[in-house]
C-alpha cells in the first residue's frame, strides 16, 4: 500500500488568505525549505496572472502588469538559486577537493 506523504503545516500568515486547492499544493513542501517559498511565489503568480485575464487593457495596466510579473520572475528565480545552492549533491565534494587541493599547494610552496 502507498504511503500518502505527510502534509506540512503552512504560514498563519499567509493560510487565511489561501484557497484550499492552493493550501494542499503548499501542505507537501515543509515550511522551513526554500522550496515552499518558491512554492508559495508560484501560487500567487498564479494568482496574479488569473486576475488580470479579466483587469483592464490599456497601456498603463499593461505596464504595471509586466512589471509586476518581472519582478515575480525575479524573486522566484533567485530563490531556486538558493534552493540549488543548499542542495548541490556535489558541493560537499567540490569543498573536499579544493581543501586538498589547499592544503597540496601549501606543502609544495605554492600559493
Amino acid at each position: 500500500m502507498l504511503k500518502k506523504p505527510p502534509a506540512h503545516p503552512i504560514s498563519p500568515l499567509y493560510a487565511r488568505y489561501l484557497t484550499s486547492e492552493e493550501k494542499k499544493s503548499l501542505r507537501s513542501i515543509p515550511v522551513d525549505e526554500v522550496s515552499s517559498e518558491i512554492n508559495l511565489l508560484r501560487v500567487l503568480s498564479a494568482r496574479f496572472m488569473n486576475i488580470q485575464q479579466s483587469a483592464p487593457q490599456d497601456i498603463d495596466s499593461h505596464i504595471q502588469t509586466l512589471r509586476t510579473t518581472i519582478i515575480l520572475s525575479e524573486q522566484i528565480a533567485k530563490l531556486v538559486r538558493v534552493h540549488n545552492q543548499q542542495h548541490d549533491p556535489l558541493a560537499e565534494i567540490r569543498d573536499e577537493i579544493s581543501e586538498a587541493l589547499d592544503m597540496l599547494r601549501k606543502e609544495m610552496g605554492i600559493y
